[in-house]
């Protein structure tokens, strides 16, 4: 009897800047050891954002997604959006206090 042919697995790996087509879908994991700080999470994050957007080129739209990405997201732009939200309130309440006092000087001091 002939002998079963051979299992062979191939491995073909594109290269993003040759590669013509639009992919559909495709799924790399990312292993994080060794988080232990906030600080920690937040440069993984930064790293892996950097990383993947580096290959978002002929259409391709790759993210990354996961718990740290989830959780962790809202440590990477704190003191950016809280910057802009205390800067809101204070002009806030430099209009309301020039409205009601019509005075530059008060609503300055007021501020």
């Amino acid at each position: 009897s002939p002998s079963p042919p051979e299992k062979r697995i191939s491995c073909v790996q594109y290269s993003f800047a040759t590669l013509q087509t639009k992919l559909a879908a495709a799924r790399q994991e990312f292993i994080q050891a060794g988080l232990f700080e906030t600080e920690d999470f937040v440069n993984a994050i930064k790293s892996s954002r950097d990383r993947v957007d580096d290959y978002n080129i002929h259409g391709n739209e790759a993210f990354v997604y996961g718990y740290i990405y989830e959780f962790w997201e809202q440590y990477v732009n704190i003191w950016s959006t809280l910057y802009r939200i205390v800067g809101f309130c204070i002009l806030g309440v430099f209009l309301v206090a020039l409205v009601v006092t019509f005075s530059l000087w008060g609503s300055l001091i007021l501020v």
